[in-house]
């Protein structure tokens, strides 16, 4: 699902068959938000809905206008959880995922709603005023990614925060949204037969091994 979000990356992973999209992608030609929802249905465990909130198009100055320099997508971000909220059973859990400005409007959401637990990846820095909300949150960054220095000078919300050195090259290709998607990929699939058999169906076999990863920001 990772894969599946990023603007600029043209290539998408094959959903595996317990993980369905819930509602197709909801965009806004003038902010340029965009977002897909899922419905993970394992065998044996409760389903859940999938909020995927879609990362930077460098190409257009929407994202950074609306996303990087104001706060419309973020906004946006919100009211689509909620309006999902009302949309799934009472209880329904659901989980806000993003990599880059995704994962920026993914963390907002988490900080503004109740029962909103966020991972986020290579995530753009972001702020908030108040009160926060104590979602669980768990972020995943790649080694030297382009957007670490501008995270340091900032505090993070509250959660577990993960480095992975995933790839070699510049801190823009370590940012890439694929690299990370299939390391992540290829870690979990030593446990979990649901990664592994992603790695099948998207031709990502075998699995391999990630020897460098530090928790850190």
């Amino acid at each position: 699902m990772r894969s599946r979000r990023h603007c600029g990356e043209g290539d998408e992973y094959m959903l595996p068959s317990h993980v369905a999209e819930f509602l197709a992608i909801v965009e806004n030609a003038k902010s340029g938000f965009a977002a897909r929802t899922y419905r993970v249905s394992k065998p044996n465990e409760e389903a859940y809905t999938v909020i995927a909130y879609r990362g930077t198009n460098f190409f257009q100055w929407r994202d950074w206008f609306h996303g990087n320099l104001f706060d419309a997508q973020y906004r946006q971000g919100l009211s689509h959880f909620l309006s999902i909220r009302s949309q799934v059973p009472a209880g329904t859990r659901i989980v806000v995922v993003g990599h880059s400005l995704g994962g920026a409007i993914a963390t907002y959401v988490s900080l503004r709603a109740e029962n909103a637990p966020a991972y986020i990846f290579n995530s753009s820095p972001r702020l908030t005023r108040g009160p926060a909300i104590a979602n669980p949150r768990v972020a995943v960054s790649q080694y030297g990614e382009v957007l670490v220095a501008l995270r340091k000078p900032f505090i993070n919300a509250g959660g577990v925060y993960t480095t992975i050195n995933c790839t070699n090259g510049g801190p823009f290709s370590r940012h890439t949204q694929r690299y990370l998607a299939d390391c992540l990929t290829h870690i979990a699939a030593w446990e979990d037969p649901n990664a592994l058999a992603s790695l099948e169906v998207n031709a990502m076999s075998p699995r391999r091994r990630v020897f460098d990863a530090t928790a850190g920001n």
